[in-house]
C-alpha cells in the first residue's frame, strides 16, 4: 500500500522539496521544466550559432537542458551537460560521453599522449600510482590504452589526466571526424585557476565544434572579457508569462498524487499568482516557496486550500514582501552598483562607502561581501578584496 504524506490532498509526498535541477534529474515524477526557452535554445544549437544564453539562476536554465536531452537521446552528436556542480563534474561528464561514443578514438588519444607503457587493467588486482599527474591516483597495471581509457572514468573528483586527454582530442580535430554541438551549463563558484582551465578548454572546443552555454549574468560577463567568448552573441532569457506556473504548480501535484487517487489542489489560481508574483517569475523561486506554504498547510494539518486571506497570515511572506520594497538593503545595494561600470573590478570599501554617505547604510566588510557572494559576483583580491559588478540586467532573484 502506498505511503500518504498529506491524506487531505493525496499527496505521497510533498511535489515541491526538491527545487534544484541537479536534484530532479533523477526523480522520475518530476519532468524538466517546458519554459518558452526551450525552442529559443533549440534553434541556436540546431543551427549551429556558438553563444552565451543568460538567466539568473533558478530561473530553468538546467531544466531546458534535461528537457532538449530527452528529445534529442538518440543524436551522437549531441553532447548536453546540465547542472555541473564543479569544473571536475563538468570535464567528467564530458570525458564519459566522448569515451562512450568515440572509444577508438580515445584509444587513439590515449596512445598519441602517453605513447606504449603501462595502462591500468580490469581483470588485474596488481595496484599501482598513476603518475601522469601529482595526484597519484591508484590504479591497476595493464599495458591496455583501451582499459587505460576506461578507468578514467572510475575516478571521481578531479583528474589532470582525463582533462589533458580531452584536450588533445578537441586540438587535434582530425582524431574525431564528426562536428559535435555541446549544450552546458557553466558551473557555479569558479575559481580563478578554473576560470582558466574552462577557457581554455572551451578555445580547443570550439576549434572544430558548436558550444552553446548556459551562465548567469555574472558569469557572462567575466567570461565576456576573455577572446574565446568576446565574440559570443548574448541571448536574454525570458521569463515565463503568469499561466505557465498555475501550469507548473498542477502538474507538480498530479505528479505526486496517490496512484488511482484525484489531484486535489492545495493552493487556490490567485495564491499560485500571487506566488508567482513574489518569486519575481523566477521557476525554482516559485518552487521553493510553494514548498514553504505547503509545509506551512501540513503541520497546521490544514484541509481546507489555502487562499489568499491564508496566505497573507504567513510572516516568512511579509517579510520577503518587505524586503522588495525601496527602502530595503538589497534596492539600496542595487542602485549603489550602479555608480560603477558594469563589468568592471570594483574595491569592496568603495560600495561601502557609498552604501553609509547616500542610504546611510552601515555594513561591516564581512557582512557587506557575503551579501555580494551570494549574489554570485566574483571575488578577486588586489590586494584588497574587489568584486566584479554586474550587467545592467543583472537582478538578484
Amino acid at each position: 500500500m502506498t505511503q500518504v504524506w498529506y491524506p487531505a490532498f493525496n499527496l505521497k509526498e510533498n511535489p515541491f522539496r526538491y527545487f534544484e535541477a541537479a536534484q530532479e534529474r533523477h526523480l522520475d515524477e518530476v519532468y524538466p521544466l517546458e519554459v518558452p526557452m526551450i525552442e529559443t535554445v533549440k534553434s541556436y544549437l540546431n543551427a549551429g550559432v556558438n553563444c552565451l544564453i543568460v538567466g539568473q539562476r533558478g530561473c530553468g536554465k538546467s531544466s531546458v537542458i534535461l528537457k532538449i536531452k530527452m528529445d534529442h537521446s538518440k543524436s551522437p552528436q549531441m553532447i548536453f551537460i546540465p547542472a555541473p556542480r564543479s569544473l571536475g563534474d563538468l570535464v567528467r561528464e564530458l570525458y564519459q560521453r566522448i569515451e562512450f561514443q568515440y572509444e577508438e578514438e580515445t584509444r587513439q588519444a590515449v596512445s598519441e599522449v602517453w605513447g606504449r607503457g603501462d595502462y591500468p587493467d580490469w581483470f588485474s588486482f596488481k595496484m599501482q600510482a598513476c603518475k601522469i599527474c601529482k595526484r597519484h591516483c591508484r590504479i591497476i597495471r595493464s599495458t591496455s590504452p583501451t582499459a587505460y581509457a576506461k578507468s578514467l572514468n572510475m575516478i571521481l573528483g578531479e583528474c589532470p589526466s582525463r582533462e589533458k586527454l580531452l584536450l588533445h582530442m578537441f586540438r587535434d580535430f582530425s582524431i574525431i571526424d564528426d562536428q559535435l554541438k555541446m549544450l552546458v551549463d557553466v558551473p557555479d563558484n569558479l575559481t580563478g585557476r578554473e576560470v582558466s582551465r574552462l577557457v581554455n578548454l572551451a578555445t580547443q572546443i570550439l576549434s572544430s565544434d558548436v558550444l552553446v552555454l548556459m551562465a548567469t549574468p555574472n558569469q557572462a560577463v567575466l567570461l565576456k572579457q576573455f577572446d574565446v567568448f568576446a565574440r559570443f552573441p548574448i541571448v536574454e532569457w525570458k521569463d515565463p508569462a503568469p499561466s505557465f506556473f498555475i501550469e507548473l504548480f498542477k502538474d507538480r501535484i498530479k505528479s505526486f498524487t496517490v496512484e488511482n487517487l484525484q489531484p486535489r489542489y492545495p493552493f487556490s489560481d490567485e495564491v499560485i499568482e500571487e506566488l508567482a508574483r513574489v518569486s519575481n517569475y523566477n521557476c525554482r523561486e516559485f518552487i521553493r516557496l510553494c514548498n514553504v506554504v505547503l509545509i506551512d498547510m501540513w503541520s497546521r494539518k490544514s484541509e481546507k486550500p489555502y487562499g489568499l486571506e491564508e496566505l497573507k497570515e504567513l510572516k516568512f511572506l511579509k517579510e520577503l514582501k518587505d524586503q522588495k520594497t525601496p527602502f530595503s538593503l538589497e534596492r539600496a545595494l542595487d542602485e549603489a552598483l550602479t555608480e560603477f561600470q558594469p563589468g568592471n573590478w570594483v574595491k569592496l570599501k568603495h560600495i561601502r562607502e557609498i552604501l553609509n554617505g547616500q542610504y546611510h547604510i552601515s555594513l561591516s566588510a564581512g557582512s557587506l561581501g557575503r551579501i555580494l557572494t551570494k549574489r554570485g559576483l566574483p571575488k578577486r583580491y588586489n590586494p584588497d578584496a574587489e568584486y566584479l559588478t554586474p550587467l545592467p540586467s543583472d537582478k538578484p532573484p
